[in-house]
């Protein structure tokens, strides 16, 4: 909603330029000022300065973000210095328009596929609120989360599901293993341990963006380096990790979207994409597409078919 994580520096640097910042923990809520004064406002908000003479108590546990929504700047390539566009809301006047071009290109439904190829159009369109705001929030055109959310939705089918309930199966017994390893030896002597499905995978591509956990893993830890998000780091070597976030992605539809939000910059770092993305050319928008696929010859195909659908939607958002 227009609010943009970022540094403690950037966001007292833009509080000096009078655009609104705050610092947020479980407990208080700070208004950062230019000011060098600090005056309470309630309990629970006050208004400070962020310099050398700051305590450690006075920042401990804070998250910061800046105001952003509707502003433009120069920046490199992407995080807390990128410029800011605004995506709009999709006018619901063009849905027939938008669901025809693309059927035009894609067909009634992919074979073999879970869904037809208007029911994935109308799943990304009631998703529509969520993709705009989590793309003004990163700063990303929302053709291309669209996009990717389009294609993949069109080409699930019934293997996912079973890759899915493997990768389960994989966590369930990792789970039981660990309870046991972590028994007395005086059990472990009279106790089995747990054995090991016949059919497990460690991972899959999961939800709505039909992402890897690893892949996730990767996108949330290069987006804090970017000052996109705050938060701790994942470990995708760390099983627990791994099953946290394969969970998330695969049983909340917002989350998969934000994350699928946030992968773009990875393709776009591989593509070797630097400033804006709404600035990207045709051949930069086709390798960033074809990035979330993967690489190789199968992976460009998707990209480039993929950048029809792009801009379609780029016609009618």
């Amino acid at each position: 909603m227009g609010w943009k994580s970022c540094t403690m520096q950037e966001a007292q640097a833009a509080a000096d330029k009078g655009t609104a910042a705050i610092g947020i923990s479980e407990d208080r809520i700070v208004v950062l000022s230019a000011n060098d004064e600090e005056q309470p406002i309630t309990q629970t908000a006050s208004v400070m300065t962020l310099d050398e003479n700051t305590t450690a108590f006075a920042v401990d546990g804070l998250q910061y973000y800046s105001y952003s929504y509707g502003t433009t700047g120069q920046g490199g390539c992407g995080g807390g210095n990128s410029c800011y566009h605004s995506n709009s809301y999709f006018n619901c006047n063009n849905r027939t328009a938008l669901l025809n071009d693309l059927i035009a290109i894609m067909g009634n439904q992919r074979f073999g596929s879970n869904y037809s190829t208007k029911e994935c159009i109308d799943i990304v369109l009631n998703y529509d609120y969520t993709i705009t705001n989590y793309c003004n929030q990163y700063d990303v055109p929302k053709q291309l989360v669209q996009t990717l959310l389009l294609r993949e939705l069109w080409c699930l089918n019934p293997s996912d599901s079973v890759a899915d309930n493997a990768v389960e199966a994989y966590f369930a017994w990792k789970t039981e293993y660990e309870y046991w390893s972590n028994m007395p030896t005086w059990q472990q002597a009279i106790i089995s341990p747990p054995t090991a499905p016949t059919y497990m995978q460690e991972d899959s591509s999961t939800g709505i963006g039909q992402m890897f956990a690893w892949v996730a893993i990767n996108a949330h830890n290069l987006a804090i380096n970017k000052g996109l998000i705050g938060g701790n780091y994942y470990d995708s070597n760390d099983w627990h990790d791994c099953e946290y976030m394969w969970n998330k992605l695969h049983s909340d539809d917002s989350f998969a979207i934000k994350m699928t939000t946030l992968e773009i910059y990875h393709c776009a770092d591989y593509a070797s994409v630097c400033g804006s993305l709404f600035h990207c050319t045709e051949s930069q928008i086709k390798a960033i597409l074809a990035r979330y696929n993967g690489t190789g010859v199968a992976a460009q195909t998707y990209g480039n078919e993929c950048y029809e659908y792009y801009k379609i939607f780029k016609k009618y958002s």
